[in-house]
């Protein structure tokens, strides 16, 4: 008796604390403690499943203990191991801990209402699936929150630690696969959103996922793979659609060897002969392999007749993906950032060079990117590279969504940030990410002697509450906001975000079709 007495003392004692202070929680395995910073709750750094260290170490996410008294989340937890971009990037941010010990979440909410449940928005972070994390600073949660969300950020295992495939490791796994941790993880912290939001104020029955470029990838893959069937109800997928074929766990296809094989490369040029010793290998070493000039790892989501049943491309071919509402697009300039030094100047030998690579096919390739003289040189290189890794994938998706008869909005970025950025990069790639998330204090341009104007943080509202208005109800249109109508494979409307607001039709239509003529020769 003395013991239920101690217990029901306990409930008491707690449930009071709850309701005199909100950062106080109970969820699924304990009760968190967060803080509040500018009249937002925050908690940092929750775990979402065990650490995949040690025996862990490339394995599926593992369900995480319950745990005793209250876990103080008031830190941001450690991101997944990687490197930077360099100081010549303009992505390049302050050094964040990093560690395999890196499943963590963040949730940002205004208040915790049991009467009324908030949207929810869980955004997947970019960095071509090797780099960065949930808690860059471009990607902190605060000012949407304030606009009447409950906002999440996730990290996810990267690069090798992610995606590395070997036979052993399929062997130990019950349903006989590897790799496809990273999407794995990303699946394991949807679904700790739909058993826990509730605890924050969020709603699990209105939730969307959103990312910019690897995260708009892994928007787009989560929402063909069948695991993740109700654990959202919307998408953002910004500049960056994954439409492709991709390697196999087990074969080799679509111009990849097999992930086992790389896998298997792989692992012998770390000097490990067994999964046992691979594991036992410092994170340090493999990092360094990885972006060494040996490495052989694509570093991609695989077909493993799990996660992935067929190629991704297929399974939106044959409307097997998860059927939501959508918004996409991408950037006026995405490949901007990343013209060659060794880009010819000279027309004449810009031709050779397109004669030589695409034999055959050069008189199309100038009569959709046109050059007059060097000047043009640089703008047509940077069309062509953005239109294929960026605007086309986004567009084929479109399609595939409209098919189904959801709802898709499609936006072209075209706003350039030269108040921060120097003015040639043009709406470069990610330019876009500050405005829609409302995070223009935390763009790396406004870090140090960047300037953000008055007009510039209006922008800034105007478009994040584009993304608000869809989160909340799966429009993104408002009583002072311009129309942004439907994209049909008909009408193709989008709405461009440029120095005004504009409706524009059929969006670099001539060029896109011209590129796919161009790409099937």
């Amino acid at each position: 008796m003395k013991i239920l007495a101690f217990l029901t003392f306990t409930i008491i004692m707690l449930q009071s604390c709850q309701s005199s202070d909100p950062t106080l929680v109970s969820i699924e395995n304990g009760n968190l403690q967060g803080l509040e910073e500018d009249s937002i709750l925050i908690w940092k750094g929750v775990p979402f499943a065990q650490p995949p260290i040690g025996n862990l170490r490339w394995k599926s996410p593992q369900q995480l203990q319950p745990w005793q008294g209250i876990k103080s989340v008031q830190k941001y937890g450690n991101i997944c191991p990687s490197t930077g971009y360099g100081e010549q990037s303009i992505y390049e941010i302050p050094p964040e801990e990093m560690s395999e010990d890196c499943l963590y979440l963040n949730v940002w909410s205004p208040t915790i209402s049991p009467k009324k449940k908030m949207p929810v928005f869980v955004w997947i972070h970019g960095g071509s699936l090797t780099r960065e994390g949930g808690t860059h600073p471009q990607y902190l949660g605060k000012n949407l929150a304030k606009k009447g969300i409950v906002y999440v950020s996730i990290n996810y295992r990267l690069h090798a630690f992610g995606f590395l495939a070997h036979p052993e490791l399929s062997a130990e796994n019950e349903k006989g696969i590897s790799g496809n941790y990273g999407m794995l993880d990303q699946i394991s912290a949807l679904d700790w959103v739909q058993k826990n939001i509730g605890a924050f104020g969020g709603d699990p029955g209105n939730v969307t996922i959103g990312g910019e470029s690897a995260g708009g990838w892994s928007v787009t893959l989560l929402t063909a793979s069948p695991l993740t069937k109700g654990l959202f109800h919307k998408a953002i997928a910004q500049s960056g659609a994954y439409l492709w074929g991709g390697p196999h766990l087990k074969e080799a296809k679509n111009g990849y060897v097999s992930g086992e094989e790389e896998g298997k490369e792989f692992m012998s040029k770390l000097n490990a002969n067994t999964i046992e010793e691979i594991r036992t290998v410092p994170s340090d070493s493999i990092v360094q392999l990885f972006f060494s000039n040996k490495n052989n790892l694509s570093s991609e989501p695989m077909v493993d007749g799990y996660v992935f049943p067929e190629d991704v491309k297929d399974i939106y071919a044959k409307s097997k993906h998860n059927k939501v509402d959508v918004i996409t697009g991408a950037n006026s300039d995405e490949w901007s950032l990343w013209v060659p030094k060794s880009l010819p100047t000279n027309p004449e030998i810009y031709r050779q060079q397109i004669e030589k690579k695409y034999p055959g096919q050069s008189e199309l390739f100038f009569n959709t990117y046109p050059i007059k003289d060097s000047a043009s040189i640089a703008k047509a290189y940077v069309d062509f590279q953005s239109d294929q890794n960026f605007h086309l994938h986004n567009r084929n998706w479109a399609k595939e969504m409209s098919k189904g008869g959801n709802r898709v909005f499609m936006y072209y970025f075209s706003k350039t940030p030269s108040e921060r950025y120097p003015k040639e990069y043009g709406a470069f790639h990610g330019a876009e990410i500050v405005y829609a998330l409302n995070n223009l204090e935390n763009d790396p341009g406004s870090i140090g002697s960047g300037v953000i104007s008055e007009s510039d943080h209006t922008y800034s509202d105007m478009v994040s509450d584009y993304w608000i208005n869809f989160i909340k109800t799966g429009n993104p249109n408002g009583d002072s906001l311009k129309e942004w109508k439907l994209w049909t494979e008909k009408d193709e409307a989008f709405l461009e975000f440029g120095e005004e607001f504009k409706q524009g039709q059929f969006l670099l239509k001539e060029r896109l079709d011209k590129l796919e003529l161009f790409l099937s020769e």
